[in-house]
């Protein structure tokens, strides 16, 4: 989860500079907030499509939520955006997978063959720079059950799909500069809004 600062002091400048009421203002700043977190959301959409690779935007989608909340009285609302940041399955980013060679027969003292130990895995390399290649050990890339991607043998003989971590790239990504324009871009939305209303009367 994610937010930003709401310089309330410069809400009432704005305010006051437009002769506006009380509930011109708030119901101005509730708008602008709803405008900003959807941008919000749009942008994040966007970076972690980009940061992680993913094939396409739904994949991402599903793991971003925006919400906004008015609080009662004058205070200002409330407004956030989530970030699911759990490892990604390999069918869903794009990236190249690459089995092992398979191991050498080996022979023993008497030059019989002898079964090769080893417990080799296959390597997804992501197309995104953002992430680095992985190989999972006793995995295998393959399609299993439509999906193509790289399977991991359980003990029990069941195969799961193998996951990328996606955390630090993202939380790195988030924290430079997604939201370092967000105050300024619901002052942005709220003056022009309340601009409106105050000429308006509404």
């Amino acid at each position: 989860m994610s937010g930003f600062y709401i310089d309330t002091v410069a809400l009432r400048s704005v305010k006051a500079a437009l002769g506006a009421n009380e509930s011109q203002m708030v119901a101005a700043f509730h708008k602008a907030l709803r405008q900003t977190v959807n941008r919000l959301y749009k942008e994040s959409v966007a970076m972690m499509f980009s940061e992680t690779g993913a094939k396409n935007r739904k994949v991402v989608q599903r793991r971003i939520r925006q919400s906004t909340k008015k609080v009662s009285g004058n205070q200002p609302g409330t407004g956030k955006v989530w970030f699911g940041l759990n490892d990604m399955p390999v069918s869903t980013l794009k990236g190249r997978i690459k089995n092992p060679r398979p191991l050498r027969r080996q022979r023993d003292a008497k030059g019989r063959f002898i079964t090769a130990k080893g417990s080799r895995g296959a390597t997804f390399t992501p197309k995104s720079a953002q992430l680095t290649p992985v190989t999972f050990l006793n995995s295998f890339g393959a399609t299993v059950r439509g999906k193509r991607s790289i399977w991991i043998r359980q003990d029990n003989g069941h195969v799961t799909e193998a996951r990328i971590a996606v955390y630090n790239p993202m939380v790195s990504a988030v924290q430079s500069d997604l939201f370092s324009h967000a105050s300024e871009t619901l002052m942005d939305y709220f003056t022009k809004d309340l601009r409106g209303r105050v000429a308006g009367k509404v």
